[in-house]
């Protein structure tokens, strides 16, 4: 009878052993879950920074381009060709710095007027007859609404 009495409480000591080691497992699985969790709410949160702070430095861009374009179009008749075609390549290289990063110019003119993509400025109608300020499109999201004339 002495010897059960031995044998039970380590046999106790043993599942309690077992119990806190699951326990233990258990909270790390937890643990691990939970940072996983934050390390894709994390990439998710930054990723959403970045692509705001590009859409800032896009629109300032695409104001460069206006004002550089404006140049172009109100160049004096009697402007060196050679200025206007270095402006030109300017504007260019502009132009192909917004594509490569996925950043177009909205096609504007002749294009029935939608209010999700362009800012009606004068006129009323349901088409788009003349581009007043561009617009531009990141990844099929309009970043800057195209400023129109419709009729």
């Amino acid at each position: 009878m002495g010897k059960n009495m031995k044998q039970e409480p380590q046999k106790t000591e043993l599942e309690l052993s077992q119990s806190k080691a699951e326990e233990h497992l258990n909270n790390w699985k937890r643990a691990q879950a939970d940072f996983e969790n934050y390390r894709k709410d994390e990439k998710k949160r930054v990723a959403e920074v970045v692509a705001f702070t590009n859409e800032r430095m896009i629109l300032e861009v695409a104001d460069i381009i206006d004002n550089l374009e404006m140049v172009l179009k109100h160049a004096p008749p009697d402007t060196k060709q050679d200025w206007l075609e270095g402006a030109r390549q300017i504007l260019k290289q502009w132009q192909t710095l917004l594509k490569k990063h996925g950043i177009e110019r909205m096609v504007t003119t002749e294009q029935q007027f939608d209010p999700h993509k362009y800012e009606a400025v004068d006129g009323r109608g349901s088409t788009v007859v003349e581009e007043v300020r561009a617009g531009y499109e990141m990844s099929g999201k309009v970043i800057r609404p195209a400023r129109v004339k419709v009729n």
